[in-house]
């Protein structure tokens, strides 16, 4: 597939990646430089190059165009990469390192955008410093059912199915401001803040769901519906004022949303490669993130 022949068919090639065709074009300016420094000085293998070369010539991508809409367009429609490689005419592994090289260049294009969400608890409180509410919230990703028993228990969420999960701290905005480290299915929302320690600033708003139950940092308005007490029934002043938050609280799960667009972070994800699916989250995460600024700076 050609990203320029796509191009004169606006809603296929959104459909097929995930950008419009002008998000696209401003993210392959920043892509660029990060794809053509990285050829001029190292191989297609990863062997450093005594010198560094020019001009950067091979059969697969004709520009870094290609190569971004052939790393984007796996993420968007997570096929399998038998069939993914055929589109390109290259072999199932030749697309695999393909896939994993593009997608740490993207990594660092994103990152250098400054697109990225927060990955610890001092770049959390640093990012949250102007913010005046937040929303935090899990969110579950589907993988294959392992052969190994302990895996298999470690995946197991509870809900009869078999999945990795993030915690994120998101804008009302749509932005995904923290995103969480990679956790198994079975690791409930409230423990990884507390692995982590979330730290927040004073006089912040936090709007979470019942997950996170005891969730309360000092100095923290933290908004969250009431549990129905056991055996009892909340009042009706107590339902009206949990259908005011989750109304607000719906921001959280809009986001999720946009950032699960790209199915590889919504279907089962069939890659193995040792940190490969906490890669991808962190990039579609950037992605929405990129999209969003991008969007405000047309307004």
């Amino acid at each position: 597939m050609k990203y320029k022949e796509l191009q004169e068919k606006p809603k296929q090639f959104e459909s097929l990646c995930g950008h419009s065709v002008e998000a696209f074009e401003a993210l392959n300016e920043k892509f660029y430089v990060e794809y053509e420094n990285y050829f001029s000085h190292f191989t297609f293998d990863g062997k450093e190059r005594e010198r560094p070369k020019l001009k950067r010539s091979d059969n697969v991508f004709e520009s870094s165009g290609d190569a971004l809409f052939f790393l984007l367009s796996y993420i968007k429609n997570n096929p399998l990469q038998e069939y993914h490689a055929a589109q390109y005419s290259l072999s199932q592994p030749q697309a695999n390192i393909w896939i994993h090289l593009l997608a740490r260049l993207l990594r660092n294009t994103l990152d250098g955008n400054k697109n990225l969400p927060a990955r610890s608890n001092k770049e959390l409180i640093y990012v949250l410093k102007d913010v005046p509410k937040v929303f935090i919230d899990g969110t579950e990703r589907p993988v294959q059912r392992s052969t190994d028993y302990q895996t298999q228990k470690d995946h197991y969420s509870g809900k009869k199915k078999h999945c990795i999960k993030n915690d994120m701290v998101t804008s009302p905005q749509h932005e995904v401001l923290y995103l969480s480290e990679t956790y198994e299915g079975s690791v409930h929302d409230i423990t990884i803040v507390k692995e982590e320690d979330w730290q927040f600033p004073e006089n912040i708003i936090v709007y979470q769901d019942t997950g996170f139950q005891g969730h309360a940092p000092d100095n923290v308005l933290v908004m969250q519906p009431l549990k129905k007490p056991k055996g009892k029934e909340l009042t009706k002043a107590q339902k009206n004022n949990n259908k005011q938050i989750s109304s607000i609280r719906v921001i959280v799960e809009h986001t999720i949303g946009k950032v699960k667009i790209f199915r590889i972070v919504k279907d089962t994800i069939r890659n193995w490669k040792l940190g490969f699916k906490d890669l991808v989250m962190e990039i579609c995460c950037g992605l929405n993130n990129f999209k969003v600024t991008f969007e405000n700076q047309l307004i």
